[in-house]
């Protein structure tokens, strides 16, 4: 553990984790230092905000722990929220001043007036360096990218529900965007930007051309707003694509991609 006022040298090479600690108390940051340096992440402690903030421009830390004692800024502070995951610590703290900093982009809050403040912070620390970086880097691993012209999105779905998954599909389109997730299979939430549940669903499935990616997830158990089952939904849909495709072979006939103009009213 080092206390620092100027960091030049940076750490890319070091595989260890580094760690700011934001604590003007130096026995405190001394307990919270030595928990994080035997589970091998180096630290660097800054008693100022200003400090800190000014060696993060220098050398980007992969986890920032604050004391919001030393937040005389909040402008400043949320800036660095939004660079580096920030755990903010304290011994008392206001429910409402803890919701605050989440909207701002804190991760996480410890409070605890007792002797275990530091080793909840060491271990809230661990918790989100490895949401940071191992469970991103599964996700990003097990992700499954295609194109809705290679795969059909109501038979990605329909397969889902028989093998019971739980998927994350989210799908571009020029702009437009799309998210459908499903729990066991059964769709439970859906949106677009203007659209949401089965009414998103169905203007997505009738999509003719765009990318997605899949991902999974685990969930003990999902709450759905939607009131239509599954098996209704992609039955609607498959109705819609067929009531679309007898119009198409009857004034177009059977043309892939037909250009329609709107003539103008008499």
């Amino acid at each position: 553990m080092h206390n620092n006022s100027s960091l030049t040298q940076t750490h890319q090479d070091d595989m260890a984790y580094l760690a700011y600690i934001g604590e003007s108390s130096s026995s405190l940051a001394e307990q919270i230092g030595e928990k994080l340096s035997a589970a091998g992440i180096k630290c660097h402690v800054f008693s100022d905000l200003s400090s800190l903030i000014e060696n993060s421009q220098n050398i980007l830390p992969d986890i920032v722990l604050l004391n919001p004692a030393l937040n005389d800024d909040g402008e400043v502070a949320q800036a660095l929220y939004r660079k580096a995951p920030t755990v903010v610590y304290a011994g008392d703290m206001d429910i409402d001043d803890q919701m605050v900093l989440y909207q701002q982009g804190v991760k996480r809050v410890i409070v605890d007036p007792g002797s275990e403040l530091a080793g909840r912070v060491h271990a809230a620390a661990n918790m989100v360096l490895y949401r940071r970086n191992e469970v991103r880097f599964a996700r990003q691993q097990s992700l499954t990218h295609g194109t809705v012209q290679t795969f059909s999105l109501p038979e990605v779905l329909q397969n889902a529900l028989l093998e019971q998954k739980n998927l994350i599909l989210k799908i571009k389109r020029d702009g437009w965007d799309a998210k459908i997730r499903t729990f066991q299979g059964h769709i439970v939430n859906a949106y677009t930007s203007n659209l949401s549940n089965e009414e998103a669903v169905l203007k997505t499935l009738q999509l003719a051309s765009g990318n997605f990616v899949i991902r999974g997830y685990q969930k003990p158990e999902e709450f759905s707003p939607m009131s239509a089952s599954t098996l209704a939904i992609l039955a609607e849909a498959r109705f819609e694509q067929n009531e679309i495709r007898r119009f198409l072979d009857r004034v177009c006939d059977g043309k892939d991609n037909p250009r329609f103009r709107v003539a103008a009213p008499l």
